[in-house]
């Protein structure tokens, strides 16, 4: 979103009463300009969907993206060999983590360019800073992954503990958490993101099926459209915006995405698609994500929010009218 040009002005005590009315017009027509550019999703009722495929590849994910617009995802090569990867400024650059052989996945990135992931099928989690490497296994457990991170750098994720059960975790200022555990779930809680406020999201079972989750000031709250089967929360911005995919009775196979803003759950597709599953979401209102063609094969996207005709129509007349007000105020 670009910025906006202010059009205010400074007060001047001998200011005439007369212009009192152009500085009212600017500030309101700033006030909509700001407000459309924080919260695109409250006017946004379409997206444009682009498809991320890495090059050669023989299948894409997108799961994480950042503010400026960097995604993080992985790809299948030819051999069917998993490597993450980083989509910046439309070049691609391969992630690997040197430390676990077998495969590697880059799941989030915060605004600072730090990602998040897992390599050995999924066993080692890791973070990537400045080019660096650095192992995250949480303390006894055979296997960790780490799916998101925020600017402090708190950074949640998964683990395994000595009967295989899975916990969600957070490790913030060199410290693990205990175990983050949905209530009354079993066998699974996995946490996939963070906000910079702490909020987290992710996925529990209980038992009848798995439902995504909001973990807010301590507080578990379900995350599942309504008449959903099951759900899962994979990503949350800083204006609470969360997004995941959902099944239903009738179709328990096929993935739908969706939107949690507001209070309200909206069902997002990639045109054509046999299955969408959205992952991450940046505070730009752009969500990533993971469609299936009719052939079965698996690509990476990124949706970016349009604004709707009335909107554009609003800034529109706001901006002649001002225009024409200055206009004539010349000519008098």
């Amino acid at each position: 979103m670009e910025n906006t040009t202010d059009f205010l002005v400074a007060d001047c005590p001998k200011r005439s009463q007369r212009f009192l009315p152009r500085k009212l017009a600017s500030q309101i027509i700033l006030a909509l300009l700001v407000l459309l550019g924080t919260i695109p999703r409250l006017w946004a009722t379409s997206f444009t969907f682009t498809t991320i495929n890495f090059p050669g590849a023989a299948q894409t994910f997108a799961n994480g993206i950042n503010s400026s617009g960097q995604i993080v995802g992985d790809y299948i090569d030819t051999h069917g060999a998993y490597h993450g990867y980083l989509l910046s400024g439309g070049v691609f650059t391969s992630i690997n983590y040197p430390f676990a052989p077998g495969g590697t996945f880059a799941d989030g990135i915060n605004n600072a360019g730090q990602i998040v992931g897992s390599g050995g099928n999924a066993s080692l989690g890791y973070l990537l800073s400045g080019g660096v490497f650095t192992p995250i296994n949480y303390p006894g457990s055979p296997a960790t992954g780490a799916f998101g991170i925020n600017m402090s750098s708190d950074i949640v994720g998964a683990y395994y503990d000595a009967s295989h059960d899975e916990h969600g975790f957070l490790l913030s200022g060199g410290t693990y958490s205990p175990p983050i555990d949905c209530p009354g779930s079993f066998p699974y809680t996995v946490s996939f993101d963070i906000n910079d406020s702490g909020d987290i999201v992710g996925v529990c079972s209980t038992g009848a099926g798995g439902h995504g989750f909001l973990l807010h000031s301590s507080v578990f709250t379900p995350i599942l459209p309504p008449g959903a089967l099951g759900a899962e929360a994979i990503g949350i911005n800083n204006s609470g915006e969360i997004t995941g995919f959902y099944s239903t009775p009738g179709n328990p196979n096929r993935a739908y995405g969706f939107l949690f803003s507001g209070g309200q759950y909206t069902t997002i597709n990639f045109p054509g698609a046999d299955n969408t599953q959205i992952a991450g979401i940046n505070d730009a209102g752009q969500f990533v994500g993971v469609y299936i063609d009719s052939s079965g094969v698996r690509h990476g996207f990124l949706a970016t929010p349009t604004p709707e005709p009335g909107t554009l129509s609003l800034l529109a007349l706001g901006s002649a009218g001002l225009a024409l007000w200055r206009r004539r105020r010349e000519n008098q």
